[in-house]
């Protein structure tokens, strides 16, 4: 991990906090929050960042449960709510 992604990573956590402030106050009660940030490029494309960083407020194995149950219901078929769908 370079400086920049180090850089990054700090940012991240105080970003993080501050969703998870805005997340339970509009839910009314404490919610796991994780953001993932990846190189936005295309396979074989080089890119100067590592090739993921993410930030969490909640234990690692917590949100490799919750991003596997994600990740299983996409595969499923489950469909993107309307706001997530790229416009």
């Amino acid at each position: 991990m370079d400086a920049t992604d180090l850089k990054l990573s700090r940012k991240m956590q105080k970003l993080i906090r501050r969703v998870e402030q805005f997340v339970e106050k509009e839910m009314g009660e404490p919610m796991g929050v994780t953001l993932v940030v990846f190189p936005w490029s295309r396979p074989g494309e080089e890119s100067r960042v590592a090739e993921y960083q993410y930030a969490s407020n909640a234990p690692r194995d917590h949100m490799h449960g919750s991003l596997k149950a994600i990740v299983t219901k996409w595969d499923a078929g489950m469909p993107d709510l309307p706001p997530h769908e790229k416009q």
